[in-house]
Parts: structure tokens; C-alpha cells; sequence
């Protein structure tokens, strides 16, 4: 996308792109933190799969696997993933290398028809993707096991738990942020990744270390 902008020769495209690259690489610190402490968590504590994958964190509550020291580490990495949910679907504080009332688009204002729809399609299912991610990672619990199901039930169960938590995610963390506050200028976003968001997620991460350690 920042390409496109930047190829389009347009003024306003050229700011939208440089806008999406510095937002793209202030949210990837806390992100890259975020996936390495808990795959880093899944090996040292023996859940069942492979660290870097999405089963083993629904097969089995990141939450139970740790001590009260890495509670509070995990709790500081789901708030930084949360937080980094704006930033990742560039929604509500984030939207800034579009900002329809101030650059008019931005990186895609050069765009219509079937590729435009196609953006905001990506753009849609981005943030359904996000929210997807945060359940799976840190809110797994099944409620067809908890009724005591199995078989085709429990899956139809599950499956459908899954997507009403995907959904009330996706109010809470896109919705209402895009509702509740208005947009950041660049640099404040830069800044609240790099330092706030970044912070955060280190301390979940040296929190978590210490509860394996100890």
C-alpha cells in the first residue's frame, strides 16, 4: 500500500504512504515483543504444540500456565496487543495515513472501483483478523467443554462461542476506541508505540521471564 502511494505521484498519497510507515514500524516493536514472550512462555511451560502456533495457545489457556508474577505479565502483553489493534486496522486514534477530513484518503485516495472495494475489504477484515487473534491467544476457554458436550456439539458450540467473542473484541477494542477518541497526530502515535506500548509489553515480557525462573 505505502508503495502504491508513493508511485501514484500524488502529493497527498505521499503523506498518506509516509504516514503508514511510520505507523507500521511503531507498532511492530510491542507486537514482535508480544509474539516472542508468549511463544518463548509456551515452550518453557510445555504446552502441547508448537510454540509459534495458534492451536497451542487455543488448545490450552496461557493464563493457567503461569505463576502470580506472570499473570500480571501476561495481563501487560494482552494489553499490548490490545492497544496495538488500532494501529494494525487503522482505526480510531490510528487513522491517520487515511484522516478523511484532513489528507482526503491519503495512500488511497488515487484508487477506485474493484481495487478501492478491495482495500476496504482488506481493510475490514484486518481488524476481524486482529480480534481473531487476541481470543485465540488469550481468551481460548470453551464453552462446549464447560457444558459437558462432545462430538459435532461441542464443535458447533465452540465455533460459535469463538465468533461471539470475536465480535464483542472487535465492539471493545475497535468500535468503541474509534468512537471514544479522536485521531492522533503522527508523531504522538510514534511515540505512544515506541514508548508506552513498547513499554508495556517489555514489562510483560520480564515479568513473565522472572516467573519462569522463579
Amino acid at each position: 500500500m505505502a508503495v502504491g502511494g508513493f508511485a501514484s505521484g500524488n502529493p497527498i498519497a505521499n503523506v498518506g504512504a509516509q504516514r503508514e510507515l511510520i505507523l507500521m514500524m511503531s507498532y511492530e516493536l510491542p507486537l514482535a515483543v508480544v509474539v516472542a514472550t508468549l511463544a518463548h512462555v509456551a515452550y518453557r511451560t510445555g504446552m502441547p504444540g508448537e510454540p509459534f502456533s495458534l492451536e497451542t495457545f487455543a488448545g490450552m489457556s496461557v493464563w493457567g500456565a503461569m505463576g502470580k508474577v506472570g499473570f500480571l505479565g501476561i495481563l501487560c502483553l494482552f494489553l499490548a496487543l490490545v492497544l496495538v489493534v488500532p494501529g494494525e486496522t487503522g482505526k480510531g486514534p490510528m487513522d491517520i495515513p487515511e484522516a478523511k477530513t484532513e489528507i482526503l484518503e491519503g495512500l488511497i485516495i488515487e484508487y477506485s472501483g474493484t481495487n478501492l472495494a478491495m482495500f476496504k475489504i482488506t481493510f475490514a477484515l484486518r481488524a476481524t483478523a486482529m480480534s481473531a487473534i487476541i481470543v485465540a491467544l488469550f481468551l481460548p476457554w470453551s464453552l462446549g467443554g464447560a457444558l459437558g458436550l462432545g462430538s459435532i456439539f461441542l464443535f458447533a458450540v465452540d465455533f460459535f462461542w469463538f465468533w461471539v467473542k470475536v465480535f464483542v473484541v472487535q465492539i471493545l477494542f475497535v468500535t468503541f476506541m474509534r468512537t471514544a477518541f479522536g485521531r492522533f497526530k503522527i508523531w504522538q502515535a510514534a511515540e505512544f508505540y515506541l514508548i508506552k506500548v513498547a513499554g508495556l509489553s517489555i514489562a510483560g515480557m520480564i515479568l513473565a521471564s522472572l516467573d519462569l525462573v522463579l
